[in-house]
């Protein structure tokens, strides 16, 4: 390695020493590291001071600094006259205007119309009524001819009920043989017991349905709805039974 830099020049033998050492040297490193700031610094600095200086020689010669004093030609005497105090114009004084006040608020008088009265509204329609017969269901007489219109009578047997065994409905017409249907509900345990089948009273006026009723462990109401088509139409009949376990 000796013997290659022996033909080289001083700047290649200078170049290659600070690389090696750069290289190997972490304290030369350093060194030179901090050499090499402050001389940035250093020149920094100069720069600065150059540029400060130029431009304060620019600005005198233009007669901007502050430094150097503005001649005038001509007398600064301004002569005898004296300068006063500010001059007085006059202003004009407006006197305290007087507020309007707002105008008293009365009563608004009564017009005296009268007031209108409600509409009436008109009077709901009436709805279909069926006819009831509590314990013992009395109709209009008549033989049993054409648009007639009997009496009923309905009843329990035995009177009250007895659940959880057989009861019955009886039911007495003033007319003959009359198509009979009957529903009993609100039995206990909210059963329904339904005739079925085409049944008529007897030539008597008698018709007696016997169903079972549930069992129950305490007393009640239950409801019979008795259907009969009269030869003046049909005709529904609400009777209300105790029944007791």
């Amino acid at each position: 390695m000796w013997l290659r830099m022996q033909g080289r020049s001083w700047i290649d033998r200078l170049a290659f020493t600070f690389h090696h050492r750069w290289e190997t040297d972490a304290h030369y490193r350093a060194v030179v590291s901090g050499f090499a700031g402050l001389l940035v610094v250093v020149a920094v600095c100069s720069c600065l001071v150059l540029v400060s200086s130029v431009t304060g020689a620019v600005l005198a010669r233009m007669g901007l600094t502050g430094s150097q004093t503005a001649s005038f030609s001509g007398s600064q005497n301004t002569g005898t006259q004296q300068l006063h105090g500010l001059e007085k114009f006059p202003t004009p004084t407006f006197g305290q205007t007087s507020q309007n006040q707002p105008p008293p608020v009365g009563t608004i008088p009564s017009s005296q119309t009268p007031v209108p009265s409600p509409t009436d509204l008109p009077s709901p329609t009436p709805l279909p009524t069926t006819a009831g017969c509590g314990n013992n269901c009395q109709g209009g007489g008549g033989g049993n001819g054409g648009g007639a219109v009997g009496s009923v009578t309905i009843s329990g047997s035995p009177d009250p009920w007895i659940a959880g065994q057989q009861d019955s409905v009886v039911v007495h017409t003033s007319l003959p043989n009359i198509p009979i249907g009957i529903i009993v509900s609100n039995l206990p345990g909210g059963g329904t017991a339904l005739q079925e089948g085409q049944y008529n009273t007897d030539s008597s006026g008698n018709y007696t349905y016997t169903f079972n009723c549930p069992a129950s462990t305490s007393s009640g109401t239950a409801k019979v709805t008795v259907i009969l088509n009269w030869p003046g139409g049909t005709q529904y009949y609400d009777h209300i039974q105790k029944y007791v376990p």
